[in-house]
């Protein structure tokens, strides 16, 4: 039988499952934002300001000779970039390269290779900030 108390129960059961879900998932969206978005640090080891279509030599479609990296991302795209391949230091998010659009403003001059690089982005592919140093 039905009483008014376990109607009331139910509701406030159904209630409290929907905020554990909220905040279950709100708590993995924040987990994976978390992982995505980071810094990245380390050493230069190769600059390529000139991605070009290269790849295959008779009909080029790809940059897969100048910026194999950012040609496996962008594919014919891959003209608009630059790639840098960098050795990464403590705290990096664990890639070694970056694919940013050429023109991208550097904060302290181009990349050389021996240089410091560091930045923040939500993946290599996209940088939103990069700073260099000698």
């Amino acid at each position: 039988m039905l009483s008014p108390q376990s109607i009331g129960n139910k509701r406030i059961n159904r209630w409290l499952a929907g905020v554990i879900v909220l905040f279950v998932t709100v708590g993995t969206a924040w987990a994976l934002a978390g992982q995505t978005v980071g810094s990245f640090g380390g050493i230069v080891t190769s600059y390529e300001p000139f991605c070009i279509l290269d790849t295959p030599i008779k009909l080029p479609i790809t940059c897969g000779i100048s910026c194999p990296i950012c040609a496996a991302l962008y594919g014919p795209g891959c003209v608009a970039m630059e790639q840098i391949i960098f050795k990464p230091m403590g705290g990096s998010y664990g890639k070694n390269f970056l694919c940013p659009i050429k023109g991208f403003s550097y904060k302290g001059g181009k990349p050389v290779p021996g240089g410091f690089i560091m930045g923040t982005g939500a993946i290599p592919a996209l940088p939103t900030q990069i700073g260099t140093g000698q």
